[in-house]
Protein backbone atom coordinates (compact mmCIF):
# COMPACT_ATOMS: atom_id res chain seq x y z
CA UNK A 1 0.00 0.00 0.00
CA UNK A 2 1.03 3.17 -0.75
CA UNK A 3 2.16 5.56 2.06
CA UNK A 4 -0.40 8.16 0.55
CA UNK A 5 -3.17 4.89 0.35
CA UNK A 6 -2.92 4.56 4.40
CA UNK A 7 -5.24 6.06 6.99
CA UNK A 8 -4.35 8.92 8.89
CA UNK A 9 -6.60 9.14 11.65
CA UNK A 10 -4.78 6.42 14.05
CA UNK A 11 -4.22 8.09 16.95
CA UNK A 12 -6.68 7.00 19.70
CA UNK A 13 -6.54 10.04 21.76
CA UNK A 14 -7.05 12.63 18.92
CA UNK A 15 -11.03 12.36 18.45
CA UNK A 16 -11.77 13.45 14.75
CA UNK A 17 -13.07 17.05 14.65
CA UNK A 18 -13.90 18.77 11.33
CA UNK A 19 -10.78 20.74 11.64
CA UNK A 20 -8.60 17.69 12.19
CA UNK A 21 -10.44 15.92 9.16
CA UNK A 22 -9.98 18.67 6.74
CA UNK A 23 -6.19 19.29 8.06
CA UNK A 24 -5.57 16.28 6.49
CA UNK A 25 -8.12 16.55 3.30
CA UNK A 26 -6.95 19.97 1.51
CA UNK A 27 -8.70 20.19 -1.47
CA UNK A 28 -10.89 17.54 -1.09
CA UNK A 29 -12.48 19.09 2.09
CA UNK A 30 -15.15 20.26 -0.16
CA UNK A 31 -16.13 16.98 -1.28
CA UNK A 32 -16.11 15.18 2.13
CA UNK A 33 -18.45 18.49 3.27
CA UNK A 34 -20.85 18.24 0.24
CA UNK A 35 -21.31 14.21 0.91
CA UNK A 36 -22.07 14.52 4.70
CA UNK A 37 -24.39 17.89 4.06
CA UNK A 38 -25.87 15.41 0.85
CA UNK A 39 -26.60 12.56 3.50
CA UNK A 40 -28.05 14.90 6.24
CA UNK A 41 -30.86 16.18 4.12
CA UNK A 42 -31.72 13.42 2.15
CA UNK A 43 -31.37 10.75 4.55
CA UNK A 44 -33.04 11.89 7.70
CA UNK A 45 -33.79 8.53 9.33
CA UNK A 46 -29.57 7.70 9.84
CA UNK A 47 -27.08 8.75 11.62
CA UNK A 48 -23.19 8.49 11.40
CA UNK A 49 -20.32 9.48 13.91
CA UNK A 50 -16.68 8.52 14.65
CA UNK A 51 -15.49 5.66 16.46
CA UNK A 52 -12.05 4.38 17.14
CA UNK A 53 -11.58 0.30 16.01
CA UNK A 54 -8.83 -1.49 17.75
CA UNK A 55 -8.53 -4.23 15.26
CA UNK A 56 -7.55 -1.60 12.19
CA UNK A 57 -5.96 1.35 15.04
CA UNK A 58 -8.13 3.66 13.09
CA UNK A 59 -11.24 5.76 14.18
CA UNK A 60 -13.41 5.68 10.96
CA UNK A 61 -16.98 7.04 10.67
CA UNK A 62 -19.78 4.33 10.27
CA UNK A 63 -22.86 5.70 8.35
CA UNK A 64 -26.16 3.41 9.71
CA UNK A 65 -30.04 3.40 9.26
CA UNK A 66 -31.06 2.11 12.26
CA UNK A 67 -28.64 -0.61 13.14
CA UNK A 68 -27.43 -1.46 9.56
CA UNK A 69 -24.12 0.10 8.61
CA UNK A 70 -24.39 1.23 4.90
CA UNK A 71 -21.05 2.66 5.07
CA UNK A 72 -17.38 3.67 6.46
CA UNK A 73 -15.30 6.32 6.25
CA UNK A 74 -11.57 6.70 6.39
CA UNK A 75 -9.50 9.82 5.67
CA UNK A 76 -6.29 9.48 4.22
CA UNK A 77 -3.49 12.11 3.47
CA UNK A 78 -5.17 14.61 0.79
CA UNK A 79 -8.34 12.20 0.46
CA UNK A 80 -10.56 9.84 1.76
CA UNK A 81 -11.99 6.74 0.88
CA UNK A 82 -15.71 5.13 1.54
CA UNK A 83 -16.82 1.82 1.80
CA UNK A 84 -20.13 0.37 0.76
CA UNK A 85 -21.84 -2.02 3.03
CA UNK A 86 -23.95 -4.02 0.74
CA UNK A 87 -25.84 -7.71 2.27
CA UNK A 88 -26.93 -10.64 0.51
CA UNK A 89 -29.98 -9.00 -0.72
CA UNK A 90 -28.44 -6.62 -2.55
CA UNK A 91 -26.70 -9.11 -4.86
CA UNK A 92 -29.41 -9.59 -7.32
CA UNK A 93 -29.99 -5.98 -7.63
CA UNK A 94 -25.77 -5.53 -8.05
CA UNK A 95 -25.75 -8.19 -10.91
CA UNK A 96 -29.19 -6.75 -13.16
CA UNK A 97 -27.55 -3.19 -12.52
CA UNK A 98 -26.11 -1.20 -15.28
CA UNK A 99 -22.57 -0.68 -13.14
CA UNK A 100 -19.98 -1.24 -15.04
CA UNK A 101 -18.38 -5.10 -14.66
CA UNK A 102 -15.60 -4.62 -12.98
CA UNK A 103 -17.31 -3.08 -10.27
CA UNK A 104 -19.87 -5.81 -10.31
CA UNK A 105 -17.10 -8.43 -10.55
CA UNK A 106 -15.02 -6.38 -7.28
CA UNK A 107 -18.60 -6.91 -5.43
CA UNK A 108 -18.42 -10.67 -6.28
CA UNK A 109 -14.85 -10.93 -5.16
CA UNK A 110 -15.16 -8.85 -1.58
CA UNK A 111 -18.05 -10.79 -0.08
Amino acid sequence: MAENDKLVLSDKSAVPTDEYIYSFLGDRKSLWQSIMKHIAESYKDTAGGWSCYNDGKQWLYKFVKKKKTLFWGGILSGAFRITFYFGNKAEPVIEGSDLPQEIKDGFKTVK
